[in-house]
């Protein structure tokens, strides 16, 4: 458990699983919060000193997911090879820890989140989890940062079966979100929430909007970019994390 013993501001959250070795394997763990109800599944951002999480988030080619993991799932649902491959090396694990974590506390709420590769796989653990535990579970994804993660069908399967519950922080300059482009196929789902300049929330609904107010445009000129921008990644999240 040495991967949550930190997490003293919620001293009420019970750890009750985690995985990975931070290299070949992203970081997870998952518990239980009493005030939200929730099971928490969360997972490791890409750890620019290790080459393998660098090569996943390298391998930017589309392809269906794996129909054993995700049962009934459409062919047509092309997501990241690198961060879908990533998600199936914790995917029974997680899986069963959740279902451990539900039991143990009686609950039918899931919150899964992560940052930057993190949020990637959070992303598409929320449909592994969505296929394969009870009809009655009841989900939220929270991401950070998070680059897209597959083609139109899947930014419209996250919409349709995760109804209000995505919510995806991007913070002021964060190239990140915007790495993989459209052009080659790949668009978020709904629940942008950016953070401006003036550290105001701003709720950007639909896919890719271009209101001035939402990160599409703010980064819309990277030769307006400084130094500075970079670290808009890590965002005023409350704790020391990078991509």
């Amino acid at each position: 458990m040495r991967f949550v013993a930190k997490c003293l501001t919620n001293p009420q959250f019970t750890p009750v699983a985690a995985g990975g070795d931070g290299g070949v394997v992203q970081i997870w763990f998952v518990g239980y919060d009493p005030t939200l109800d929730s099971v928490i599944v969360s997972f490791q951002g890409t750890d620019v000193t290790n080459i393998v999480p660098v090569l996943t988030d390298a391998d930017i080619f589309l392809t269906p997911l794996n129909p054993q993991l995700f049962p009934g799932i459409s062919p047509g649902i092309l997501t990241h090879n690198g961060i879908a491959n990533a998600q199936s090396l914790s995917a029974a694990p997680v899986l069963s820890a959740v279902q451990t974590t539900m039991s143990r506390f009686n609950t039918s709420h899931v919150t899964i989140t992560g940052i930057s590769l993190g949020a990637g796989i959070a992303m598409i653990s929320g449909v592994h989890l969505k296929v394969n535990l009870p009809s009655t579970t009841t989900f939220k994804i929270v991401t950070y940062g998070g680059p897209r993660v597959g083609n139109k069908a899947f930014a419209d399967y996250i919409d349709s079966h995760f109804p209000n519950a995505v919510f995806r922080v991007v913070n002021k300059r964060d190239i990140i979100p915007l790495l993989l482009p459209t052009i080659i196929g790949y668009d978020h789902p709904e629940g942008e929430l950016h953070i401006r300049d003036d550290l105001s929330w701003v709720s950007c609904p639909g896919h890719e909007n271009p209101d001035p107010n939402c990160l599409l445009a703010y980064v819309s000129n990277i030769f307006g970019w400084t130094p500075n921008d970079v670290n808009d990644h890590n965002g005023p999240y409350g704790l020391p994390i990078g991509c």
